[in-house]
């Protein structure tokens, strides 16, 4: 069977501190994305 990692949160560009936050504090269940579009 495949395995799907679970999507956490997606933060935009410039929420790059809050992304690093909340990795740095192990709140993320899933991966964390960052869009730079």
């Amino acid at each position: 069977g495949r395995y799907q990692m679970p999507l956490d949160r997606v933060f935009r560009f410039d929420e790059i501190k809050a992304a690093h936050a909340c990795m740095e504090a192990n709140q993320a269940v899933g991966k964390i994305v960052v869009s730079v579009v």
